[in-house]
């Protein structure tokens, strides 16, 4: 697994109060792709605001952070950002969630003034902050988008209901919350599964799920399909792996 270079901190923390490290599965937080030599311009702009934030040095990073818990918005530092490749933040920049992508230049003075172009607005950071934490709609991009990160990935499936008999099927995709999964035997909304899923890892990969959608095929023209959302993952760090990896080998 690769090494993650990630610094997680409140908004106290970020005043000088002591604090608990923020529970990223239930609180939103602002991730910032910076370089260590340019977080304090960050940290002394944030202490007077109560936002969360957590520090990513490489685009890596910010995937499997957003893959761990969504942020309110990934904030993309300009010069940070320039000495990336630019694939790479042409990943981050198109992953197709609800949450902006903002760039940021920010100076010694203080001053911090970002540009999103999904949806393509501008403003200083301390007032898109607000915003975006306020649900302004006018901070979510045009077009469907989704509150978790998802790739495209084919793996083979084996299902039961009730330690019944097993099912096969194969995923259409997969994200650290869930799958969708081709299946021709009809399934109900809000059945409990147990999940086999295998060629993540040398070993099959187990998990409890529940069904959030059905479509079968009598009704539909696209392969029939049920959506699943983990309910305990077993190895979410392995889900992760293998969509971060997803991402980028789709530049190759």
């Amino acid at each position: 697994m690769a090494a993650t270079h990630l610094v997680r901190e409140t908004a106290s923390l970020a005043r000088g109060r002591p604090c608990l490290e923020p529970d990223m599965s239930e609180n939103r937080y602002f991730l910032i792709l910076c370089r260590e030599d340019r977080q304090y311009l960050y940290r002394a702009v944030l202490k007077s605001c109560e936002y969360d934030s957590s520090f990513a040095l490489t685009p890596e990073d910010v995937l499997r952070q957003c893959l761990r818990c969504p942020p309110w918005a990934i904030v993309m530092d300009i010069p940070t950002q320039i000495s990336l490749d630019s694939r790479l933040v042409s990943v981050i920049c198109d992953l197709k969630v609800k949450w902006p992508v903002l760039r940021c230049n920010i100076f010694e003075n203080g001053a911090a003034n970002v540009l999103c172009l999904r949806p393509n607005r501008s403003d200083d950071l301390l007032s898109a902050m607000k915003g975006i934490t306020e649900n302004d709609e006018s901070w979510v991009g045009p077009g469907p988008a989704r509150q978790y990160l998802r790739v495209e990935h084919c793996c083979r499936v084996r299902l039961t209901c009730d330690g019944g008999a097993w099912r096969n099927g194969n995923t259409l995709d997969l994200s650290s919350s869930g799958a969708s999964i081709v299946s021709y035997d009809k399934l109900s909304v809000n059945t409990k599964l147990r999940i086999e899923i295998r060629d993540l890892a040398d070993e099959p990969v187990y998990f409890n799920a529940t069904i959030r959608w059905s479509r079968c095929w009598e009704k539909s023209r696209e392969l029939p399909a049920i959506g699943v959302s983990f309910d305990a993952p077993v190895d979410a760090e392995r889900v992760i792996d293998v969509i971060t990896d997803g991402l980028l080998n789709s530049l190759n």
